[in-house]
């Protein structure tokens, strides 16, 4: 009997025996929304976002967002160069968003198309016939490659980034007057090469 007791006063008094014996229950809220081990709710990342944004050689835009994950996102634009409309496609990797608040370093790789346009607005043209023709009908297909930052919480955050861009122009294929009554016919002329590049934007993140 004595020994029992004994046993009995050991294992109630014993710091290590009682804890191990308690089972570990999770913190879960009303809603059903388990709390990590500092008690505070896991942070939500919005799934669906819009971006307001302009740069050089996307010109200006406004993109929708969707958040595949903390670190990927998928966006896709509509663009206006001024000239013509465009539409781009890409993604964005930010490998470090579930560790920085705040400022967040962000990859981001995409491609777009700009649709026929009349370019002879550009301030600063010469007034010369056959570059006005040239400029009155282009497009582009455009590749970006870019290293940036988000500077903001998740919900709203203004982003720079910028790196190379390769471009394959078409310009027109213009009639000009060369005097005398001739005249001469340019066919497929374009401009293709690496060019510096840049974009910032306003990012919203709410849905």
């Amino acid at each position: 009997m004595l020994a029992s007791l004994l046993t009995l006063a050991l294992i109630t008094t014993s710091p290590d025996v009682s804890a191990n014996a308690l089972p570990v229950v999770p913190l879960v809220t009303a809603e059903g929304i388990a709390l990590d081990h500092e008690g505070r709710e896991p942070e939500q990342l919005p799934m669906w976002g819009a971006q307001l944004e302009a740069g050089a050689p996307d010109g200006v835009g406004v993109s929708i967002i969707a958040n595949a994950a903390s670190w990927l996102r998928i966006h896709i634009a509509g663009l206006s160069n001024g000239a013509g409309y465009g539409v781009r496609l890409g993604v964005t990797f930010s490998p470090f968003a579930a560790l920085l608040r705040y400022v967040r370093p962000i990859v981001g790789v995409d491609g777009g198309w700009f649709f026929s346009g009349d370019a002879t607005w550009i301030p600063g043209l010469p007034n010369n016939a056959a570059i006005k023709a040239v400029l009155r009908d282009v497009s582009y297909a455009f590749g970006n490659a870019q290293l940036g930052l988000e500077l903001g919480s998740k919900n709203v955050s203004f982003v720079i980034r910028g790196g190379l861009s390769y471009i394959d122009m078409t310009l027109g294929n213009p009639t000009i007057d060369a005097g005398n009554g001739a005249t001469l016919s340019v066919k497929g002329l374009g401009l293709r090469g690496l060019v510096p590049s840049a974009r910032i934007g306003l990012m919203f993140c709410f849905f």
